[in-house]
């Protein structure tokens, strides 16, 4: 059956209960398995990736200092300012997400994925940064 468009009233109901939504975390202190983080780790490894150039990073975080300052890169302090408790510095373990630009520049640079012309890939050819 064709889905019929939202209404504007519907539209705008939705967005304020949207930004009224909360969501409340907290976690023990209980160490996690090193076997549980490492099946986490390995099933992200198999995302996939833009050209399988398997571009993803994952750094796992237990220290707890480490895990205090991506808490504070993570905006934590503000969300504690506004008067939440803190949730991201209490979970014990963070795993890190990041991207390697350069695989992907790499990967689009072989001779599968060249250009017509059998230039490398720049970073100026990606309309979308795929990274």
């Amino acid at each position: 059956m064709p889905r019929l468009p939202l209404s504007q009233e519907s539209d705008m109901e939705f967005s304020k209960v949207v930004q009224r939504r909360r969501m409340v975390r907290n976690y023990t202190d209980d160490p996690v398995d090193q076997g549980s983080i490492e099946r986490i780790v390995n099933a992200a490894v198999k995302t996939p990736s833009a050209g399988f150039s398997q571009g993803q990073r994952f750094i796992v975080v237990t220290d707890d200092d480490t895990r205090q300052a991506v808490a504070r890169a993570g905006g934590e302090d503000q969300y504690v300012g506004d008067g939440f408790d803190p949730w991201i510095s209490k979970a014990p373990v963070h795993i890190v997400i990041c991207v390697d630009k350069g695989a992907y520049l790499r990967r689009y640079s072989e001779p599968d994925k060249t250009r017509p012309e059998g230039k490398a890939s720049e970073e100026s050819d990606w309309g979308v940064p795929f990274w």
